[in-house]
């Protein structure tokens, strides 16, 4: 068995936290309860709140409808 390079646990563990954080705001189903009550905990405690402007042009989807009319005014 060889050794890990030295950091690389540290990481790898960094990186899986991350994503378990991402996993857990974006309500993913395979998340273990005890990490989903950990990590909601941390969030309530921080009183974090997604940032819905970064989130739309990260997925290029605003959700905002546009209505075009011929006429703009009524006399």
């Amino acid at each position: 068995m060889s050794t890990p390079e030295p950091g690389k646990t540290a990481s790898f563990n960094v990186v899986n936290a991350f994503k378990a954080v991402s996993n857990v705001i974006n309500n993913h189903p395979h998340v273990w309860d005890t990490t989903r009550a950990r990590v909601e905990q941390e969030i309530e405690e921080l009183g974090y709140r997604p940032n819905l402007t970064a989130r739309s042009l990260r997925s290029g989807h605003t959700g905002a409808i546009t209505l075009a009319h011929p006429q703009l005014s009524l006399p």
